[in-house]
C-alpha cells in the first residue's frame, strides 16, 4: 500500500519485508549514505564508494536486490529494541511518534526509511547499540545529550533531506544502563545538517549510476557480437 505527498511516496511496508526490499533496489537510501559519500584523502571515490555505485547498477539493471540479509545478533537487538526505544522516547518528550514507512523520493532514485516521524517537522532515528558504544556516546558528549555520532551523520544528514523535516532526534537506547542513563539524544537541524551539499553530491552519484546502466544498455543494442561495444564501454569507464 502507498499513500503521497508533494515531496515523496510512502509505501506502507515493514523495514526489511519482501517488499519493503524490492523497493530499495536501485534506490539510494539512507543507511548507505555514507559509503555515497566516502572519499579518499585525494578527494577521489573510495571503494566503498564505487562498490555502491556498482551495487545499484547491478539493481537497476537486473531488477534484483543486491544487499545482503545477514544479521549479526546485535543487529538483530537493534530491530526488537526499536519499539521499546521509540516508546521510551515518547515517553520523555511527550511526543506521538509516528512510524511512516519508506519514503521515496518523486523526482529522485532516493528514499529513506525513518524509525519515526513526529508531525511533518522531526523525524526520529533509534539504535540500540552495544553497550560499550553507548557509554562512548555518552562520555563523548559528557552526559545524555550531545551530538549525533560522526558514524551516522550521512544517515541521518539523508534522513532529514528526504524528509524535508526541520530537524532530526537521534536517540540511542540501551536497557543495561540505569534509568538515567539509557537513554541518549542528540537534536540535529536542517539548517546545520549541511543539505545544499548533501543534495548536490546525492544528484552527482545518482547521475553517475544513470551513466553507467545508459552505456550498459547502449553495450546491448550496438552490437550483436560484443566485442566492438566491449571496447567502447570500458572507453567510458565502466
Amino acid at each position: 500500500m502507498t499513500h503521497s505527498t508533494d515531496r515523496y511516496t510512502v509505501l506502507d511496508a515493514p523495514q526489511r519485508s519482501p517488499e519493503w526490499r524490492q523497493a530499495r533496489a536501485g534506490v539510494l537510501t539512507a543507511s548507505r549514505a555514507g559509503d555515497m559519500l566516502g572519499r579518499l584523502k585525494s578527494g577521489l571515490p573510495n571503494q566503498a564508494h564505487k562498490d555502491y555505485l556498482t551495487q545499484l547498477v547491478c539493481e537497476r539493471l537486473t531488477g534484483t536486490p543486491q544487499d545482503e540479509v545477514f544479521q549479526t545478533i546485535h543487529m538483530q537487538r537493534g530491530v526488537d529494541c526499536e519499539p521499546l526505544a521509540r516508546a521510551d522516547l515518547e515517553a520523555v518528550t511527550g511526543w506521538c511518534i509516528d512510524t511512516p514507512g519508506m519514503l521515496l523520493l518523486r523526482d529522485l532514485d532516493a528514499g529513506a526509511s525513518p524509525d519515526g516521524m513526529v508531525g511533518a517537522h522531526t523525524i526520529v532515528e533509534t539504535k540500540a547499540p552495544k553497550s560499550q558504544t553507548h557509554l562512548k556516546w555518552l562520555k563523548d558528549a559528557g552526559g545524555i545529550r550531545g551530538r549525533v555520532p560522526n558514524e551516522h551523520l550521512a544517515q541521518c544528514r539523508h534522513l532529514l533531506w528526504v524528509s524535508g523535516c526541520e530537524s532530526l532526534e537521534f536517540c540511542s537506547w540501551d536497557d543495561r544502563f540505569p534509568d538515567g542513563l539509557r537513554l541518549y539524544r542528540a537534536t540535529l537541524l536542517a539548517v546545520d545538517a549541511g543539505l545544499p551539499e548533501y543534495e548536490a553530491d546525492a544528484r552527482k552519484f545518482l547521475d553517475d549510476v544513470a551513466r553507467e546502466v545508459e552505456i550498459l544498455m547502449e553495450w546491448c543494442g550496438i552490437d550483436d557480437d560484443g566485442n566492438a561495444a566491449l571496447v567502447e564501454v570500458h572507453g567510458h569507464g565502466v
